[in-house]
C-alpha cells in the first residue's frame, strides 16, 4: 500500500502490526515514514522515536528522524540524529551526504566538508557533494580549492550549472572579467532562461566593459524572462538610461 501511494491504508496495516506485537521497531519506522509522506511530521517523528526507544541502534530511524526535524525547523537536533545515524552505520552514504549540506547551511564549515570528503570516498563522481565541497570551500575563504571542486562538478553533471555559475562569481572577486563573462556565456548556451545569468551579464558590460548595448540587452532580457524579480525597478530605471544615452 505505502508504494502504491496509499497511505491510509498502509497506515491502517503497520498499527494493526504494532498492536500484535508494539516493539516491533521496523513497523514503528514505517509507520513514520508513511507520515512522513503524509507531510504529517509531527506523527512521524512521534513513531521514529518510538522506533528508536525499541532498537536505540536503528540507524534507518536516526536518519528518517533527522529529515523530518529539519523539515520542521529544528536543524541543531536533525544534526545530531544524522550524527548518530553514522554512529550506527558508518556506511550510510545518504547520511553523510545530507549530514554535510545541513553542516553546510547552519554554518558549521570543517564538519561539512569532513562529511563531503567521507561522502566522496565512498562516492567520488557525485557532482553536486563536489558543488556543496566547493561551497563550503568558498565561505572559508579559499577560492582556489573552491574553484576547483565547482570545476569537477561541471564536468560531471554538465546540465547542472550552478558551480558554472560560482566559477564566473569566483573569476569576477579575483578580476578576471573576460573570463567570467565567457563562463556566463556558457551556461546561457545551456540554460537561455536564467533571467539571473542575464542579470549578472548585464552588470558586467555595464560596470567594466562600458558597453551600452549588451549591458541593455542582458537587462532586457532578464526582465523579460523575470519582470517581477526584486531588482525590476533598477534594472528598469539602467535601461531606460542606456537607452537615452545612445
Amino acid at each position: 500500500y505505502d508504494k502504491q501511494g496509499k497511505y491510509d491504508l498502509a497506515i491502517k496495516e503497520f498499527e494493526a502490526a504494532i498492536q500484535l506485537s508494539p516493539g516491533y521497531f521496523f513497523g514503528l519506522n514505517n509507520l513514520g515514514n508513511v507520515y512522513g509522506k503524509k507531510k504529517n511530521y509531527p506523527q512521524a517523528i512521534h513513531y521514529f522515536e518510538k522506533a528508536l526507544a525499541q532498537k536505540p541502534d536503528y540507524a534507518p530511524a536516526h536518519y528518517n528522524l533527522a529529515r523530518a526535524q529539519h523539515l520542521v525547523g529544528k536543524p541543531q537536533a536533525a544534526l545530531q540524529s544524522y550524527r548518530q545515524a553514522i554512529r550506527f552505520n558508518p556506511y550510510f552514504e545518504q547520511a553523510f551526504f545530507n549530514l554535510a549540506n545541513l553542516a553546510l547551511q547552519t554554518g558549521q564549515i570543517e564538519e561539512a566538508i569532513a562529511n563531503f570528503h567521507r561522502f566522496l570516498k565512498m562516492q567520488p563522481a557525485h557532482a553536486r557533494a563536489r558543488f556543496g565541497l566547493g561551497n563550503a570551500h568558498a565561505m572559508q575563504g579559499q577560492l582556489d580549492k573552491a574553484y576547483a571542486e565547482f570545476e569537477q562538478s561541471a564536468i560531471l553533471d554538465p546540465e547542472f550549472v550552478f558551480p558554472q555559475v560560482n566559477m564566473a562569481n569566483i573569476q569576477m572577486q579575483k578580476g578576471n572579467v573576460d573570463q567570467a563573462i565567457d563562463i556566463y556565456n556558457g551556461v546561457l548556451l545551456r540554460k537561455p532562461e536564467l533571467a539571473g545569468i542575464h542579470k549578472n551579464l548585464g552588470m558586467i558590460f555595464y560596470q567594466f566593459k562600458k558597453d551600452v548595448d549588451k549591458a541593455a540587452f542582458h537587462f532586457e532580457e532578464s526582465l523579460r524572462l523575470e519582470p517581477n524579480q526584486p531588482q525590476a525597478s533598477i534594472l528598469q530605471g539602467i535601461v531606460a538610461d542606456l537607452r537615452a544615452k545612445k
